[in-house]
């Protein structure tokens, strides 16, 4: 129809087809009925939340009576007939993109042109005066083609319900059909449709969708065993359906997600219905550290199906947050804020135990003694108190997680990267963005097992190693066990590190420093750097460079060489080029080549240079005249052999014009080589610019969230618990026993000194007692 959409273009109307084509077999055509587009009354399909677009609607509310009418034969002649009388002002407002525009488009779209490049090639060329719809091309009709056209073969069905339907009824079908091919979907239940009998705890209006390729179920596996990270997003969907990610950390310590759980429900109940079809997949899975947020819905849902972790851990990063939350909530005045919130954060620095557990009897009596923070004693009692092994630092020395940054991070890239910071509206295009990212993750895997990757934790350890070059000078190392055990006084605070050396054997983990060829295993340290995010430490470093532990790559760069042994090298280089090859077996002191015809002239020759350079050649420009006078026998070897005219004569070219250098040279001696003039900089002689400066006064942003304490407030706040009189156990944390006698009976550590209720460490031995922590150690 390039007839109908010339016309259009060049009368600026468009005209639409509002009935089937008329047949009629007897005269041997069919008729086409086309009207003005404008023609007709405006029915809007939508509740009119929406306003209209500015232009209005297309519709006249009215008839035009403008019209084609076009008869097609069977021989492909067509009669056309026209009325081009329009009863409105011709507008390119409301004129639809021509079809042939938007093919075009469509085109670029699929082979992954981009939409500013698109416009490039439509407003760069020339106008000449006339001014089409395709020159309106805009953004929004961009998008709408993609939507016409489906270019991302996401949408199977216009209804998002019914698109995520056949997803999960194609892959079955697929999987019936091969039997290589592994389902993606683990578990399925619709909205709106009952349970099936393989699923409980789900009510008819909740909806839940599990995914897992292959990639991700061996990563799983083979990561599994050592930390599982779990936590969930909103804002994918506009049905506010919840992303619920676990992500497991590879031996680079990078996150990749095993598995997605995309409902309606966020409660154990749910996630406990996809765990199940998960662990039929993949097994029981034995975690060493099970890592959420300060919720404990996944870790119920994940301890109700798998082996239960040997440690449940809260990110350190929600537990500040809730701490903050909790201050501003149950605390008024922001002096006595910033004080609580101090002191907390010097709980979360106190690295050993005994001192930790100290610590947290003198800040729950502090607190029990002050009036005004009753109620967040309450809220500190209640929350906090009966999980301390989940967020305190002494419970988690050497634990690969200490956030659940690892997932924030993967939802940050699925929102900005993939969803390229829009809004997305249905579950299929969300199911298309997660199977992607599985795609992408096995080529960014096998990129870094071929190529290698400075991964964050990776180039974190060569930062600490850095820190530890400047502060070697001034830091005292004491050696306590040799070759085990070392001293390392701190750089900025008052204290002493001890670092001991976990074996002598050489790991083979990636997490290493390429320097002191250490991995996060080869030793320990009780800094708090260590402990919280179990890498090489600057103390380790230290030890490794002071003490020269680590096994360091050897510097070649100060080492003398035999001058035999580089003028071999460069022979064998030069050989080579010319294709003559040294065998590998050679002797230096023999001299023993291999080629055809110039085996004899080039060992002679070679015989003669060494005893030449052993009687009198010494320095280095003997040396490089035995170069030259070499290089000149392989030219003679190859003349020798060569029968092409035309490369004798390029040769001889050459030689000729250096043989006119070294004469030149020779004959007029000069202190340098060749000379030299140093040149003046590019800018030596540029006028100094301007520049535009800005004379905006800047403003002093008043915080006003709480700020982290710095090392002289940290101190203070040690000071000041160091005077609290301890009235609180140091198991139960509570003044009284509980069992309701007047007289409370007490039993002292004689290691470390904490005070604990009798009744609460149910021991004999009152004299002699040693509690659980300094048994421990």
């Amino acid at each position: 129809m390039q007839w109908k959409e010339q016309y259009e273009t060049s009368s600026r109307s468009s005209f639409v087809l509002h009935s089937s084509p008329k047949e009629r077999s007897s005269a041997g055509y069919v008729t086409y009925y086309y009207y003005c587009n404008r023609s007709g009354k405006y029915i809007g399909r939508g509740k009119g939340k929406r306003q209209l677009k500015i232009q209005g609607s297309s519709k006249l509310d009215t008839h035009c009576p403008a019209y084609i009418r076009a008869k097609r034969y069977q021989d492909g002649q067509v009669h056309v007939e026209i009325c081009d009388y329009h009863t409105h002002e011709l507008l390119l407002a409301h004129l639809p993109l021509p079809e042939s525009t938007r093919q075009i488009v469509a085109a670029k779209l699929a082979d992954g042109v981009t939409i500013s490049t698109i416009f490039d090639s439509v407003r760069d060329e020339p106008l000449d005066g006339v001014i089409t719809r395709k020159h309106l091309l805009c953004r929004q009709d961009i998008h709408n083609i993609k939507y016409q056209y489906n270019l991302e073969g996401v949408k199977l069905h216009s209804d998002d319900h019914t698109s995520v339907s056949l997803f999960v009824a194609e892959n079955m079908r697929i999987t019936c059909e091969s039997e290589e091919f592994e389902n993606p979907v683990i578990i399925y239940k619709q909205q709106g449709q009952e349970q099936p009998d393989s699923i409980d705890d789900l009510s008819d209006e909740d909806f839940i969708i599990g995914l897992q390729t292959p990639f991700q179920r061996d990563m799983l596996t083979k990561f599994g065993s050592t930390a599982v990270c779990m936590d969930s997003t909103h804002g994918t969907n506009v049905y506010d359906f919840f992303l619920i990610t676990i992500l497991v950390l590879d031996e680079f310590g990078e996150g990749i997600p095993v598995c997605w759980f995309i409902s309606n429900r966020e409660d154990s109940a749910a996630i406990r219905q996809g765990l199940l079809k998960l662990k039929d997949r993949c097994g029981d899975i034995h975690t060493n550290t099970f890592m959420s947020d300060d919720a404990e819905n996944f870790y119920n849902a994940w301890q109700g199906v798998f082996t239960t972790p040997h440690k449940k851990l809260i990110c350190a990063w929600h537990i500040d947050r809730s701490w903050k939350k909790g201050i501003q909530r149950h605390i008024s005045g922001k002096a006595k804020q910033e004080e609580v919130y101090h002191c907390l954060r010097a709980l979360l620095n106190e690295g050993d135990e005994a001192s930790f557990r100290q610590r947290l009897q003198q800040f729950v009596s502090w607190l029990s003694t002050m009036e005004e923070l009753s109620s967040f004693s309450e809220y500190f009692q209640h929350e906090y108190i009966k999980r301390v092994e989940q967020w305190a630092p002494c419970y988690r020395i050497a634990s690969v997680v200490n956030t659940n940054m690892a997932v924030e991070s993967f939802h940050h890239v699925l929102k900005v990267c993939y969803m390229e910071k829009k809004q997305n509206r249905r579950v299929d295009k969300l199911i298309h963005f997660l199977l992607k990212i599985a795609r992408d993750k096995v080529f960014d895997r096998i990129i870094k097992t071929q190529k290698g990757k400075m991964t964050h934790r990776l180039s974190e350890i060569m930062k600490r190693h850095r820190n530890a070059e400047e502060a070697l000078p001034s830091v005292n190392i004491q050696c306590l066990s040799e070759g085990n055990l070392w001293r390392v006084e701190s750089v900025s605070m008052q204290k002493t590190y001890n670092v001991e050396r976990n074996s002598a054997l050489q790991c083979s983990c990636k997490l290493s420093c390429s320097t002191c060829k250490v991995c996060v295993h080869s030793f320990t340290c009780t800094c708090m750097d260590y402990i919280l995010h179990a890498t090489v430490c600057k103390h380790i470093h230290i030890v490794c460079l002071g003490t020269s532990i680590g096994n360091k790559a050897e510097d070649t760069s100060s080492i003398r060489r035999n001058p035999l042994v580089q003028e071999q090298e460069c022979n064998s280089f030069i050989m080579s080029d010319s294709g003559v090859n040294y065998t590998e077996s050679t002797d230096l002191a023999e001299g023993c080549l291999t080629a055809d015809t110039a085996t004899c002239t080039t060992s002679g020759v070679t015989e003669n240079l060494e005893i030449y350079l052993k009687t009198t050649l010494s320095d280095e420009s003997h040396l490089t005249q035995m170069k030259a006078v070499k290089m000149c026998k392989q030219i003679e070897a190859e003349l020798l052999n060569c029968q092409d005219v035309d490369a004798i004569t390029a040769g001889m070219k050459h030689l000729s014009s250096a043989l006119m250098v070294i004469r030149s040279m020779n004959n007029n001696p000069r202190n340098s080589s060749f000379p030299v003039k140093k040149r003046p900089a590019p800018n030596a002689n540029c006028e100094k610019q301007f520049r535009f400066k800005s004379t905006k006064r800047k403003t002093e942003h008043v915080r006003k969230t709480l700020s982290k304490p710095n090392l002289d407030e940290m101190k203070e706040c040690v000071e000041k618990l160091d005077e609290i009189e301890v009235d609180v156990c140091g198991l139960c944390l509570h003044p009284d026993d509980k069992t309701g006698n007047a007289v409370v009976n007490w039993v002292e550590c004689l290691l470390c000194g904490t005070w604990y209720h009798e009744l609460c460490v149910k021991t004999d031995s009152l004299d002699d007692f040693i509690c659980d922590v300094c048994q421990k150690d």
